[in-house]
């Protein structure tokens, strides 16, 4: 799933962007836009670890369905 499609999911779960995502789930903007380009990007390097993986892991959980497939 590319970043795209994850922001047309969180619209239909009621965030209108990113930022309203991150602030809403604790996390700092800045860190969510930068995982959304390290791994939902075309830029995919190694596997999420750290809190990169957290956000992915409650991305998942927010819209019910993997991210990274």
């Amino acid at each position: 799933m590319d970043a795209a499609q994850v922001d047309r999911l969180l619209r239909k779960k009621g965030y209108m962007t990113r930022r309203d995502w991150a602030l809403a789930s604790g996390y700092n903007p800045y860190t969510v836009n930068t995982t959304f380009r390290r791994w939902l990007g075309e830029c995919r390097t190694s596997a999420p670890r750290g809190q990169g993986a957290q956000i992915l892991e409650d991305l998942k959980q927010t819209l019910k369905q993997d991210v990274l497939n």
